[in-house]
C-alpha cells in the first residue's frame, strides 16, 4: 500500500504543472470536422480568395460634431495598422465621406453598403479589420491587441458609442465563458462538495481520503491533457466537474461501505480490506459502463466532442482503477481515529429513511410502478415541445455587451455574420465568366432574389464591384457612360474600370478569380440558429436553381460551418446515450443473466432521463451544446446506483436472504451513500446556477434535477420492481 501512495504521489507531481499549460480555444476551426467535404470547400474559399476572418467596429451616436467621425476613424484605423497581420478596410476608400452623408447629398456608395460598413440610412459607419487566418494563436493576439488599442484610443467618447461584431468577438466572449466554468464555478462545485461531505461524514479520515483521491484523478488528468496540448472550449469545459461528480461519487460508495465495516469493530486495514472485496466488482462494472458511455464520444469527427470522449474514458479509467487501489491505501494512512465508532447518526437516520422507503416500495409495488409510469409519461409528452438553441448569440446574456453591440449592429442592417456563396468552376467556356455581360446579367438577377430573402442584410459580389466602377467611370467621363444607364455593357466597363478606386483592385480579387470563372459573393446576415439558417439556404438554393442554373454553387464560410458543427454535436451527443444505454444492458446482462431482470434493472436509469429531459421541453429550456450531454451524464450516475445496489442484492440472496428481504437491507445499508452522492453532486452542479452564460445555467441546473430523480430511482423505483409479490419477507 505504501507502493500504490509513492507511485500516485509521483504521477501526481509529474502531472501537476501541465495544468498550467491548458488553454481555451473556441474559435470556429476548433469546431470544424478537417476531413469533411465543406471543408475542402472552405479551404477553396481561403485558398482562391481570401480569409473571411473579419470583426467590425461600427460607430454609432447623435449630434456629432463635424469632424469628430472622421477623426475618430482615423484613430481607429491607426490602431488597427499597428497590429501585425491585420488587414484595415477603411469605408473611406469606398467611396464614402463623412461630410456626403452629414449633408445628406445622396445614398451612401454601393461599395460603403454593399460590405456592410455604412448602414443604408447613414446610422452606422463601421471599419473592418481582416485577422490573420493562421495561425489560431496570431488570430486571438491581433483580437486583443485590437481591443486594446481601441479602449486606450478613448474612440468611444464624446457622442460616439463603439459596437463590436463579427464572430471572432462573438469566440472571444464564449472563450471567457467557458473559462467561467474552469475558474470560478468549478472550485465551488469543490468547496461546496467539500463542505457537505465534512458534514455530512463528520469523519477526518474519510473525507481526507476522498479528497485526496479525487484530487489525484482529476490533477492526474487535466494535467496530461495540459501537458498533450489539450485546449479547452465549451464542450471539453464540462470534464473537469462531470469527473469530479463521478470520482466523488465512486469514492462515497466505497466510504460508507468502510464506515459500516468500523461501525461492527473491525479495524481500519481490515475494514478497508472488507469495504474493497464487497465493493470491487461493482465499482469495477460501473466504471467500464461509464467509461464506454463517455467514451464513445471518441468516434466522432467534430475535435472537441473527440477530446471529452478521450478525456473523459482515460479519467474515468484512472478513477476507477485508483478507487481499487489508492482509495484504500488511503483509508489506511489518512489521519484519523484508528477506534472502532459506532454507525453515527447520519448513517442510521439515512439507513432508516432507505429501509423504510424500500418496503414501502416491495409491499406497494404496483402502486409505485404506476405512479412512476405515469409521472413518466407525462414528462415525455414534453419531449414533443423540445427545441433547439445554436444560435451562438443568444448563449450571452442580454445585457452581455457582445450581444448588445451584436444586435445594435443587426438593427442597423449591417448583418451580424457572412455567408458566404461560391459560384462556377474551373476551367468554364467564354460564355460561363462572370466578368462578361451575360455572366454579370445572370449574378445581378441571382442577387437581387438573395438580397430579397429574410434576414440578408446586404450582398457584396462581382455585381456590386461594377456598380462602384460605373460610378467611378461616370465621374471621370460623364459622356462615356450617362447616369441613366447601368446596363450590362456599363457593368462590365465598369468592373474593368476597379482600379481607380483605391481598393478597388483587392476587392475584385477576392470575389472574381483570375480567369472570371468563378465568383465569390459574400451575404451579411442576421445571427439564427440552425433552423433560421437551413430556410435561408434552401432559399438560395431555389434561386440559383432559377438564375444560376448548372453554373454550380456552394455555401461556406466560418459562420454555416459552425452551424453544420453544432448539428452534429446534437447528433453526437444524441448517440452517445444510445450507446452508453447499450453499454448499460450488456452489463446487466452479465449480472442478472436474465433478459428480464435486465430490462427491469435498466428502467430506473431510464426514468431519469425521460422525466428531466421531458420537463425540458414543459419548462421551455431548449437542447444546446451543454444540455445535451444531461441525458449521458444522468445515466452515468444513476447506473453507479444501480450496479451497486445489483451486486449486493445478488450477495444477500447467496447468503440465504429472501429476494424481497434482501432488497431492504441492502438499501438500508445503501441509503447513506445513495442519499450523500445525490446531495452532494446536486449541490454542486446548481452552483452552476449562479452563472450568467445560458449552456452553463441550463446544464447545471438539469443536472442537479437529475440527481433527485436518480435518487427516488434507486431507493423507490428500483426495489419496486425487483420485488416479488409475496411482501418483504422471504
Amino acid at each position: 500500500m505504501r507502493l500504490t501512495l509513492v507511485v500516485a504521489l509521483l504521477a501526481l507531481a509529474l502531472a501537476l504543472p501541465g495544468i498550467l499549460r491548458l488553454e481555451t480555444d473556441n474559435s470556429p476551426e476548433v469546431f470544424f470536422d478537417a476531413d469533411a467535404p465543406a471543408m475542402a470547400t472552405y479551404r477553396e474559399l481561403s485558398q482562391e480568395f481570401g480569409s473571411d476572418r473579419r470583426v467590425r467596429l461600427t460607430l454609432v451616436g447623435e449630434g456629432v460634431e463635424p469632424g469628430e467621425l472622421s477623426a475618430a476613424l482615423d484613430r481607429l484605423a491607426s490602431v488597427g495598422r499597428q497590429v501585425p497581420g491585420v488587414r484595415v478596410i477603411d469605408p473611406r476608400r469606398l467611396g464614402w465621406s463623412s461630410e456626403l452623408e452629414r449633408r445628406a447629398k445622396g445614398t451612401p456608395p454601393v461599395l460603403a453598403v454593399a460590405t456592410g460598413l455604412v448602414a443604408r440610412n447613414g446610422g452606422g459607419v463601421s471599419l473592418a479589420f481582416e485577422l490573420p487566418h493562421h495561425p489560431s494563436t496570431a488570430r486571438r493576439q491581433a483580437l486583443e491587441s485590437l481591443l486594446r488599442g481601441v479602449d486606450r484610443s478613448g474612440s468611444g467618447s464624446g457622442n460616439l458609442v463603439v459596437h463590436w461584431s463579427g464572430l471572432p468577438v462573438l469566440d472571444r466572449a464564449l472563450d471567457r465563458s467557458s473559462q467561467e466554468i474552469v475558474r470560478v464555478f468549478f472550485p465551488w462545485l469543490v468547496v461546496s462538495a467539500t463542505v457537505l461531505l465534512g458534514l455530512a461524514l463528520r469523519r477526518r479520515r474519510e473525507v481526507v481520503a476522498a479528497l485526496l483521491y479525487v484530487g489525484f484523478c482529476l490533477g492526474v488528468t487535466l494535467g496530461t491533457m495540459g501537458w498533450l496540448g489539450v485546449r479547452l472550449n465549451l464542450v471539453v469545459a464540462v470534464l473537469p466537474p462531470v469527473l469530479f461528480s463521478i470520482a466523488l461519487a465512486t469514492a462515497v460508495h466505497l466510504l460508507v461501505r468502510f464506515r459500516l465495516r468500523r461501525s461492527e469493530g473491525m479495524a481500519v486495514d481490515e475494514a478497508a480490506r472488507r469495504a474493497l472485496a464487497e465493493k470491487r466488482w461493482a465499482i469495477l462494472w460501473a466504471g467500464l459502463t461509464t467509461l464506454v458511455g463517455f467514451g464513445s464520444l471518441a468516434e466522432a469527427g467534430t475535435g472537441p466532442v473527440r477530446t471529452l470522449g478521450l478525456s473523459s474514458a482515460a479519467g474515468i479509467a484512472l478513477l476507477t482503477i485508483a478507487a481499487l487501489t489508492l482509495l484504500p491505501a488511503l483509508l489506511r494512512f489518512a489521519p484519523g481515529s484508528t477506534q472502532a465508532r459506532p454507525a453515527a447518526a447520519f448513517d442510521r437516520r439515512l439507513g432508516w429513511l432507505g429501509a423504510r422507503l424500500a418496503t414501502f416500495a416491495v409491499a406497494r409495488r404496483r402502486l409505485v410502478i404506476t405512479l412512476m409510469l405515469l409521472l413518466g409519461l407525462a414528462a415525455a409528452a414534453g419531449w414533443w415541445r423540445l427545441e433547439v438553441e445554436s444560435n451562438a448569440l443568444t448563449y450571452l446574456p442580454p445585457e452581455h455587451p457582445v450581444r448588445r453591440s451584436m444586435t445594435t449592429v443587426q438593427e442597423l442592417g449591417l448583418g451580424g455574420a457572412a455567408v458566404e456563396l461560391l459560384v462556377g468552376e474551373t476551367p468554364c467556356e467564354a460564355r460561363a465568366r462572370f466578368d462578361r455581360a451575360v455572366g454579370l446579367a445572370r449574378l445581378e438577377a441571382f442577387g437581387r432574389e438573395v438580397e430579397g430573402i429574410p434576414g440578408v442584410a446586404t450582398l457584396l459580389g462581382p455585381v456590386e464591384l461594377a456598380r462602384a466602377g460605373s460610378d467611378s467611370l461616370r465621374k471621370l467621363t460623364p459622356g462615356l457612360v450617362s447616369s441613366a444607364a447601368v446596363g450590362l455593357p456599363s457593368l462590365e466597363l465598369g468592373l474593368a474600370a476597379l482600379e481607380r478606386i483605391p481598393a478597388g483592385a483587392e476587392l475584385r480579387a477576392s470575389h472574381l478569380s483570375a480567369d472570371g470563372c468563378r465568383a465569390r459573393l459574400t451575404a451579411l446576415v442576421d445571427f439564427e440558429g440552425v433552423a433560421g439558417f437551413d430556410r435561408l439556404v434552401a432559399a438560395v438554393g431555389r434561386a440559383a436553381d432559377e438564375q444560376l442554373g448548372d453554373s454550380g454553387l456552394a455555401i461556406t464560410g466560418e459562420y454555416p460551418l459552425l452551424l453544420a458543427t453544432q448539428r452534429r454535436l446534437l447528433a453526437v451527443f444524441g448517440r452517445s446515450a444510445v450507446v452508453s444505454s447499450a453499454a448499460i444492458v450488456l452489463l446487466f446482462l452479465l449480472l442478472t443473466r436474465s433478459p428480464l431482470r435486465t430490462l427491469v434493472a435498466l428502467l430506473p436509469n431510464l426514468w431519469p432521463v425521460v422525466v428531466v429531459i421531458g420537463l425540458m421541453g414543459w419548462c421551455g429550456w431548449p437542447l444546446d451544446i451543454a444540455t445535451v450531454m444531461v441525458a449521458a451524464v444522468i445515466l452515468g450516475l444513476a447506473v453507479d446506483d444501480t450496479v451497486h445496489s445489483l451486486a449486493a442484492i445478488g450477495r444477500a440472496r447467496r447468503r440465504g436472504l429472501g429476494q424481497n428481504e434482501a432488497i431492504v437491507t441492502v438499501l438500508r445499508r445503501a441509503a447513506p451513500a445513495y442519499t450523500l452522492t445525490s446531495v452532494l453532486l446536486a449541490a454542486g452542479f446548481g452552483v452552476c446556477l449562479l452563472s450568467d452564460f445560458a449552456p452553463t445555467v441550463r446544464f447545471g441546473g438539469l443536472a442537479a434535477l437529475a440527481m433527485g430523480f436518480v435518487w427516488v430511482g434507486a431507493l423507490v423505483l428500483l426495489p419496486a420492481l425487483l420485488a416479488e409479490s409475496r411482501g418483504p419477507g422471504r
